[in-house]
């Protein structure tokens, strides 16, 4: 399904949907929900700071791998990109902080988005963490050294993740999501690296 709201092209993929309905069909918990609203705000800060930076989105894609903002430019400097990449897991730490100060009631709410907030905030790429260490380390360092230095620190992250995963799940011999995250984010990051040789290999 594609349309466009003020110059913007949205387009939602049939398996972002199936996903989204597979998962408020199992949610046994009340997570869902709470889940779904603070990813809409984790989204909505991104926005939020590039229209602040004059760099409003061309299009937005909604795939079971998460929201992609295609950018009409890119913010001018290092500094803003890396607040662009930010906003999103701030967005969420704020929310936080706003459902601990309201108190009861805000629980799940809470929850839901300091999982967000905080796994964005990962060294690894193309996590929102990842992509503001990179624009960090350009202020320094050649944009190829830094693209490198950050999939090192991406492995290095995720090595330990996913074998505490293994070893949750071989104690527990059902907890199987720290074990999951770790092979999704590893699978994230393969993808990436996936795609940015194929438009290597096309200049």
């Amino acid at each position: 399904m594609t349309f466009s709201i003020g110059g913007c092209r949205v387009t939602i993929s049939f398996l972002f949907v199936a996903v989204l309905a597979f998962f408020l069909l199992l949610d046994t918990n009340g997570m869902a929900i709470p889940g779904i609203v603070a990813a809409a705000l984790h989204e909505g800060g991104h926005l939020a700071v590039l229209l602040a930076v004059r760099c409003p989105p061309k299009a937005i894609r909604l795939t079971p791998f998460g929201a992609e903002i295609v950018r009409q430019g890119e913010p001018r400097g290092y500094l803003r990109e890396a607040a662009v990449d930010l906003a999103g897991p701030c967005a969420n730490l704020m929310t936080l902080g706003g459902c601990l100060l309201a108190g009861a009631g805000t629980g799940k709410f809470a929850a839901a988005n300091l999982l967000i907030g905080s796994m964005n905030l990962m060294p690894v790429d193309p996590l929102d963490g990842g992509q503001a260490l990179h624009a960090i380390l350009c202020l320094r360092l050649q944009e190829e050294t830094a693209e490198r230095l950050v999939t090192v620190i991406s492995i290095c992250t995720l090595l330990p993740l996913a074998v505490a995963g293994f070893l949750l799940l071989l104690r527990s011999r059902y907890n199987f999501s720290l074990l999951l995250v770790g092979c999704y984010l590893m699978l994230l990051l393969l993808l990436k690296k996936h795609r940015f040789c194929g438009l290597t290999n096309l200049r």
